[in-house]
């Protein structure tokens, strides 16, 4: 395998800019496009299926054999001007902060990456772990579409794969910041066993060593130690950050990140309290309110900013696991911080509920 082993991370101080894996500045030769069709698009990025050869070192000539890999691309507005300029800017530093993190930011259930790279065209990349599975949102419409949800047990095993990386994150002085069914990526097809669990925890002696999912996408990760809003820090190949910023939707964003615009770790279990509601209820939490819609965001914000609870949907399905996971959700998407369970709480909880299943 490509990609780095995990690894804790240093309590303190900046990602290294050399020394350790992944690669700062692979060559583009390494990298062989399979097809053209995107499998994701962001509003900064564009992810492809590409065959990845590793160097010998650190950027010496490629050799060896190949890895499937997803590769992220940062996009170029089509526009012209200023404005147009700081936008392509932000993508290309995001996924260079990406890239930074990935050095020491190692988990089993968070996406691996075996670093960055600028192709012949220019554009700035970088090599992720390749998920077979596709993303959990695809996973949920797929089984909504055939009138069932995710098995249960499934479902506790991908929600507990995104707490232990939400505590991870949160020990190393990190804050995800964009926790959502998009950005949760499954290691294979949905399992109505329960594959899942990777990463360490509680009780849970009975889950597996390989984790179901992967959480995915570090460019909105916020450093809680530095001050500011501690997104944009310093990191190799970024002189300064653009003027323009990138905000995540507020269809998982807790309340007080939105009214603050600083996120802390109880935002980040916010979010998967969202997440858990999405997976129970088999569709977006926000009912006919499509959060890519401008107009449709400016109404959930209002909703979130006034008290408005997060929709769960009916229970009676998905048996006494589902009826866990909301109970769980429930605590995790409380309005008031201090009422919410750590992530590494949520992720006790889910080890000895997965033991059970």
């Amino acid at each position: 395998m490509a990609f780095p082993p995990s690894t804790p991370h240093p309590s303190h101080g900046d990602p290294p800019t050399d020394g350790a894996p992944p690669h700062d500045d692979l060559p583009a030769t390494s990298i062989t496009l399979i097809g053209t069709t995107r499998i994701a698009s962001g509003c900064r990025s564009d992810v492809y299926v590409a065959d990845y050869r590793p160097p010998v070192g650190s950027g010496g000539a490629a050799t060896g054999g190949t890895t499937r890999v997803a590769l992220k691309v940062a996009t170029v507005p089509t526009a012209d001007g200023p404005a147009a300029a700081a936008e392509a800017a932000l993508s290309d530093a995001l996924l260079r902060k990406e890239a930074a993190l990935y050095r020491t930011l190692r988990h089993p259930a968070l996406l691996g990456c075996a670093g960055g790279l600028t192709l012949a065209n220019g554009r700035r990349a970088l090599v992720l772990e390749f998920a077979a599975g596709g993303t959990l949102g695809a996973a949920r419409d797929r089984a909504a579409a055939a009138g069932a949800l995710l098995p249960p047990r499934f479902a506790v095993a991908v929600l507990r794969d995104v707490a232990a990386a939400l505590a991870y994150l949160h020990a190393a002085g990190y804050v995800h910041g964009d926790v959502h069914v998009a950005n949760v990526l499954l290691t294979g097809a949905v399992d109505g066993g329960g594959a899942g669990g990777g990463g360490g925890g509680g009780g849970g002696t009975a889950a597996p060593a390989a984790p179901a999912a992967r959480l995915a996408d570090l460019g909105t990760v916020r450093d809680v130690r530095r001050a500011g809003d501690g997104v944009y820090f310093p990191v190799p190949g970024v002189a300064a950050w653009p003027a323009a910023r990138s905000s995540p939707g507020p269809a998982h964003t807790a309340p007080e990140a939105l009214r603050d615009g600083v996120a802390a770790p109880p935002a980040d279990v916010w979010s998967w309290g969202v997440l858990a509601a999405e997976v129970i209820g088999g569709r977006s939490s926000w009912g006919g309110l499509d959060p890519a819609a401008r107009a449709d965001r400016a109404v959930l914000r209002h909703k979130l900013l006034h008290g408005a609870p997060v929709p769960w949907p009916p229970g009676g399905r998905g048996g006494a696991a589902f009826g866990a996971l909301r109970a769980l959700g429930r605590a995790a998407t409380r309005r008031q911080v201090a009422e919410r369970p750590t992530a590494g709480a949520l992720l006790g909880s889910l080890d000895a509920l997965l033991a059970t299943l």
